[in-house]
């Protein structure tokens, strides 16, 4: 096989998540978290709405397993509406108002594209309902207007927020009964179960806090649960993973009536450290399935010396990661930068050591003792959480047969501050 250098680079492209390079990492992440999801869809009697939350560190695949599941209820005859919420709302300032205008706005894009045509009733009630708002018009066409100018207006945001609190319009209900009612009927006369709407990018929310000293995030899936719940289709909302570690997320337990889904990454290795070598595998297929996307998985690996000087190269790169696959093709795409295939042993070590000194500039002198800690117990208390997760990319999480484990990011553990430190507690 001779290797197509400028398909091979643009399939390693961060940003490129086309479904044909996407894997089935279900079996090394412990529960198969989309089945779940999909079986809580489908299950559910006719009529019936369900809310899910589904949330994962940065890095591990959230978005690649949430096209997967697009695809599989697709093919079980659902209507799947999918967003980013980054690319409708200024995530540093969102409310359950806010967030409704944007799945009502993707929802009635969405049919517009299958040319299913809906009933103004909503456009109509909702834009007269604001109609103090600059720019907009009782129509579908004053939604797509309104969005955007929303989110890159905060004073036309503030704005909103005042006039919906004294018109009387409950935007849920309104939702509800002039726009989801009439969606759902013509989607079913089509030959559609129903509606799935997924909000990704919601995991990303700043956390600016509110008067009474609550972050945004707690405010929108705590405080304002039971709206976020009542919309009459099946809805799927990203949350931080922060709130996992939260003395809250007890509470947003008790108020979604499904359990909220965390997921682990890849693991490199069992809590033993030794290789774990099914997630090994799938790290290597990740990367060799945009060099030959055509051959089977046996015939890729026959390949790869055109892509990296041995296997061990390859695997010193994928173990590296931490079965964080973000991490891992932003290492490659670096790589490829640098040189062109067979990537070196000595280009992918300078590599690794460029990412080490990014993640090492970021820890902070109180947070290696916590890391230590990590290292030699697995686990992390909630007070660590609080210190470290929410710096992202110092500890991962996994999971096996007993549960969740944690592990410092390999990148840290090959760091002499931190084998000197765990060296001083447990001498050679």
């Amino acid at each position: 096989m001779t290797l197509d250098m400028q398909w091979f680079y643009k399939a390693c492209q961060p940003s490129n998540n086309e479904q044909h390079y996407q894997l089935d990492y279900s079996p090394v992440r412990g529960a198969r978290v989309i089945g779940a999801m999909k079986e809580t869809i489908c299950r559910a009697a006719s009529g019936e709405a369900t809310c899910q939350l589904f949330a994962g560190y940065i890095g591990t695949g959230k978005t690649t397993e949430l096209f997967h599941l697009k695809t599989e209820l697709e093919q079980e005859l659902f209507h799947v509406v999918y967003f980013d919420a980054r690319e409708d709302l200024d995530l540093a300032d969102v409310d359950v108002g806010m967030l409704m205008l944007a799945i009502a706005y993707r929802i009635t894009q969405s049919l517009q594209a299958l040319d299913i045509k809906l009933p103004e009733q909503f456009c109509y009630h909702l834009l007269s309902a604001i109609s103090q708002l600059p720019e907009t018009s009782a129509t579908v066409s004053g939604l797509s207007k309104l969005i955007p100018a929303l989110k890159t207006n905060s004073q036309l945001r503030n704005h909103l927020r005042q006039v919906l609190a004294t018109c009387n319009y409950n935007l849920v209900d309104a939702l509800n009964e002039e726009l989801l009612v009439d969606a759902i009927a013509l989607l079913n006369s089509q030959g559609k179960k129903g509606l799935v709407v997924i909000i990704d990018g919601l995991d990303r929310l700043d956390n600016p806090r509110n008067p009474r000293g609550n972050l945004q995030y707690e405010t929108l899936f705590i405080e304002r649960a039971h709206q976020l719940q009542q919309l009459k289709c099946h809805i799927i909302y990203t949350f931080p993973v922060a709130l996992v570690f939260c003395d809250k997320y007890a509470v947003l337990k008790q108020r979604f009536s499904t359990p909220p889904i965390l997921l682990p990454l890849i693991p490199v290795q069992h809590r033993d450290g030794s290789d774990c070598e099914h997630g090994m595998a799938l790290l290597r297929q990740m990367i060799l399935v945009r060099a030959c996307p055509e051959l089977a998985p046996e015939e890729r690996l026959s390949q790869v010396t055109e892509v990296f000087d041995s296997l061990e190269t390859l695997d010193r790169l994928c173990r590296m990661s931490g079965g964080n696959v973000r991490m891992l093709r932003s290492m490659l795409y670096r790589c490829l930068q640098e040189e062109e295939p067979p990537l070196s042993r000595n280009c992918v070590e300078a590599i690794i050591r460029e990412s080490r000194n990014g993640l090492v500039d970021a820890v902070d002198d109180g947070e290696w003792e916590l890391l230590v800690r990590v290292a030699q117990e697995h686990s992390l208390t909630e007070v660590a959480a609080e210190q470290v997760l929410r710096r992202a990319r110092f500890v991962l999480e996994y999971e096996d047969d007993r549960g969740r484990w944690f592990n410092v990011n390999p990148l840290l553990l090959e760091t002499e501050r931190l084998r000197a430190l765990i060296g001083e507690i447990h001498p050679i």
